[in-house]
This record gives C-alpha cells, sequence and structure tokens, in this order.
C-alpha cells in the first residue's frame, strides 16, 4: 500500500504522515524514546574516556619500569653518564611515540632490588622506593611536570 497524505491509520487525523511515521517507527533503539529526556542528557556530563580520564584533572602517568630502564642501559641504548630524560629515552627507543602522553611517566620499580651504577635520570613523577634505589645507587632524580 502506498501510504499518501493525511491519514488516520496508526496516527493522528490531528498531525502529518511524517509524525505519525516517526511515532510508529518499529523498533525504537535507545537513544529515540519519544517525549522523554534521552538518556544522554541524563547522564553526567563527563568526557568519553569516563570520570577517571586523565584530562580531568587526575594525573594518570603512563608507567615506566625500572627494569627496563636498566635494561636499556645494559644494552647500550642509554649511556648511564648522562641525565636520561624522556628525549633519550624515546630517541634509543625504549619507550614508543605513543606512550608519551600528558602528564608524563611514573618510574615504578617493579621487583628490581638494587640498582647497580649510579644513574641520573629526569622524569615527571617516580615512586619512593624506586627514589630510594636510584639514591642508594648514587644517582640522582629529578620530578616535576614542565
Amino acid at each position: 500500500m502506498i501510504r499518501m497524505g493525511w491519514m488516520k491509520i496508526g496516527g493522528s487525523w490531528k498531525y502529518a504522515r511524517g509524525y505519525n511515521d516517526r511515532r510508529n517507527v518499529f523498533a525504537r533503539g535507545q537513544w529515540q524514546e519519544r517525549k522523554m529526556t534521552p538518556r544522554f542528557m541524563l547522564a553526567p556530563r563527563v568526557s568519553p574516556g569516563g570520570p577517571r580520564n586523565r584530562y580531568e584533572g587526575n594525573l594518570v602517568f603512563s608507567r615506566l619500569k625500572l627494569s627496563k630502564l636498566l635494561w636499556a642501559i645494559g644494552t647500550g641504548r642509554l649511556n648511564p653518564n648522562e641525565v636520561i630524560t624522556v628525549y633519550h629515552q624515546r630517541e634509543a627507543g625504549v619507550v614508543a611515540e605513543g606512550e608519551i602522553i600528558w602528564p608524563g611517566f611514573v618510574l615504578v620499580s617493579s621487583g628490581v632490588n638494587r640498582v647497580p651504577y649510579p644513574i641520573h635520570i629526569e622524569l615527571q613523577n617516580a615512586s619512593a622506593e624506586s627514589i630510594r634505589l636510584i639514591e642508594e645507587a648514587g644517582g640522582s632524580f629529578t620530578g616535576g611536570i614542565r
């Protein structure tokens, strides 16, 4: 049957065909509830990553393991005699380009019991255990977000 113009079938005489058709759409999805506040407007407005998203004020650092740093120094990728920064790690291929996300890295000890030689690291953040291990070996850690 060709539906044309004004009709009463499944609708109202008062409104046009397009309005009645929209009211009678089969299997309406969750975003098209009629005469209701849509669910996406009922929910609180948060960014796409959720309330714990890194861009909503919570500093969510990318983790950098101390064991990975020691491996890079042991294989000759990093020079332990100079201050190691994110730039040096990126140039040496220790961290990938996609891993470098604001606000930066946090250095975690992750099972390392001792650092065999002094290393000087400049990163955004570090755990207390990793700072203690670095300073016991005679190295230094400089932290802070720049």
